[in-house]
């Protein structure tokens, strides 16, 4: 851009010595020259633009700007073209690009809201599937909190059921120690009715000879006495003993019943790990859910921050165009005779301020002595800058809508920073 603008600045030289010679033929070739070379330049931006296609927006719009501002420099610098069709030409060459920088932003600005619309549905999904994530999750949390609660009930009988093992076992061992010492005593009291036996044999036996009746009929009843005392104790204990192997019995059969209570405790524990993996599972899909919104909202306020970009440059350019249209008309009225030059309208101060030129100032031209005779007859009268001072000040309204720039400037170039 830098290097068009110096050969459009060095052409409005030529242009401008060619006009102060009175070559009015030349002028108009230079003049469309310099329309070519201008033409050229904006193709070559535009090529340069479509090759760095992957710039974002506000660069292009950006390039744009320089381009109408070449272009407007190029108008200023020109000073009047040879014929009143020209202006027109050039106007209506701006408008054509504005409008169709406008299509491209209407473009782009139906595309971002298009994105935005898409990634409005997708957060509203993933909300919706982070909400029943979240239900599902709530739901599992309270069947874990459940299970464990079960599972320390299940932990605290389990050890209860241990110790109440360890003492039943312990009362087995008695109860079979005290079967053996029962056992053991009801053969030393089958002896000793065997022994009994053989005292009432004795007995019957005497029965023949009195005299040996009466010296053991005492000793006789006492053992007898004593040992049908023990015959009814050794039964009753016997009945004792018969009932406490029942309740061992059923203790064991009880054991045994939570012994398997306890198998399906460690099924429940299994399917307690396997609830665990997947609340684990869904946290992580959880977390991941969360960033993937968090990218979908950045991504989001980037879209609309392009949108809300996109909305003010279309805005921009259309007062540009509606600034264009007010000086095509007020060209089209203040328009003289087609025999006489018209007089220069420089651009009013909004469009001069939305086309950046303040960041140029002007540097008049060296006065130069053209004789009178080289000034040809039929070439009308310019005015001059301080006519049109004068104009400007005898006309306030119109004032207002012109510039404070020198149209007839010949060299523009930015200010130093």
């Amino acid at each position: 851009t830098r290097e068009n603008l110096a050969n459009e600045q060095t052409q409005a030289k030529h242009l401008r010595h060619n006009s102060s010679g009175g070559s009015v033929p030349k002028s108009k070739n230079s003049y469309s020259s310099s329309k070519d070379s201008s033409s050229s330049g904006s193709s070559s931006s535009s090529s340069s633009n479509n090759r760095k296609g992957n710039k974002t927006l506000p660069s292009k719009v950006e390039n744009k700007d320089k381009d109408t501002n070449i272009t407007a420099d190029v108008l200023l610098q020109n000073g009047p073209p040879a014929t009143t069709s020209q202006p027109f030409i050039k106007d209506d060459f701006i408008i054509s690009r504005l409008e169709s920088d406008i299509k491209k932003l209407k473009a782009d600005l139906q595309s971002s809201r298009q994105t935005e619309s898409d990634l409005r549905t997708d957060i509203s999904r993933y909300a919706a599937e982070e909400k029943k994530a979240k239900c599902d999750w709530e739901q599992l949390q309270k069947e874990n909190e459940s299970l464990q609660t079960r599972l320390h009930n299940l932990v605290t009988q389990k050890q209860q059921d241990k110790q109440n093992l360890v003492k039943m076992e312990q009362k087995v061992k008695q109860e079979r120690e005290t079967r053996s010492s029962t056992e053991n005593q009801l053969r030393e009291e089958r002896k000793n009715r065997k022994m009994e036996e053989a005292a009432a044999r004795a007995m019957i036996m005497a029965a023949a000879n009195p005299s040996r009746v009466i010296e053991c009929s005492e000793s006789c009843r006492t053992k007898q006495k004593d040992q049908e005392n023990e015959i009814c104790r050794l039964t009753q204990e016997g009945r004792d003993k018969q009932e406490k192997l029942w309740d061992l019995e059923r203790k064991v059969g009880q054991l045994q019943d939570r012994q398997e209570t306890q198998s399906h405790n460690e099924r429940l524990m299994s399917n307690l790990m396997v609830l665990q993996e997947k609340t684990t599972k869904l946290e992580t899909s959880l977390s991941a859910e969360t960033r993937l919104k968090m990218d979908l909202f950045s991504a989001l306020g980037d879209a609309r921050r392009q949108l809300e970009i996109s909305e003010g440059q279309l805005m921009k350019k259309e007062q540009e165009i509606h600034d264009l249209k007010s000086k095509i008309a007020d060209i089209m009225s203040v328009m003289p005779h087609p025999y006489q030059t018209p007089p220069i309208t420089p651009l009013p101060p909004n469009l001069v301020q939305n086309l950046s030129v303040q960041r140029y100032f002007c540097v008049p031209p060296p006065p130069t002595d053209i004789p009178s005779s080289q000034v040809p007859a039929s070439s009308p009268p310019t005015a001059s800058p301080h006519e049109m001072q004068v104009e400007a000040q005898s006309s306030p309204g119109m004032a207002q809508n012109r510039s404070c720039l020198d149209p007839n400037a010949a060299i523009y170039r930015p200010k130093s920073n």
